[in-house]
């Protein structure tokens, strides 16, 4: 299930701070990326992993993340560098609506395996009614 994670916020005058460790996370840390630089109109994503759960955080600026499970498909806003996204394995994910400047760091439970990416909706909807 998806849910919201609240990161700790530390700062005073010098400016903030925002610290990701493992107990933060539904699981342990194996790969962390980032995209950015990303065009407006770009639409990242586009595919599920049938084994990696992920963590999105915005860093700077803004964007929305949409993650279906087969079932459902919610759109969520990601706008803040301590609120982070939990989207377990399995859920088809598209991230889009890229305001400029925008960093959005993505925190996985699995190292990179092309072999598990979903790539096509109808063979994801498929994986779904096998795996739901």
């Amino acid at each position: 299930m998806n849910q919201w994670i609240n990161l700790k916020e530390f700062g005073d005058q010098r400016g903030k701070l925002v610290s990701i460790e493992n107990y933060h996370l539904p699981f342990k840390m194996e790969r962390l990326f980032y995209i950015y630089d990303t065009d407006n109109s770009a639409i990242r994503g586009n595919h599920a992993n049938r084994n990696s759960s992920f963590v999105f955080v915005c860093i700077t600026g803004a964007c929305d993340v949409l993650i279906d499970d087969g079932e459902s498909r919610v759109t969520y806003h990601l706008d803040s560098p301590d609120k982070a996204l939990y989207c377990p394995k399995g859920s088809w994910k598209e991230m889009f609506n890229f305001k400029q400047g925008t960093v959005l760091l993505v925190v996985s439970d699995q190292p990179f395996d092309n072999s598990e990416y979903i790539r096509d909706y109808t063979e994801f909807k498929e994986y779904c009614k096998n795996h739901g």
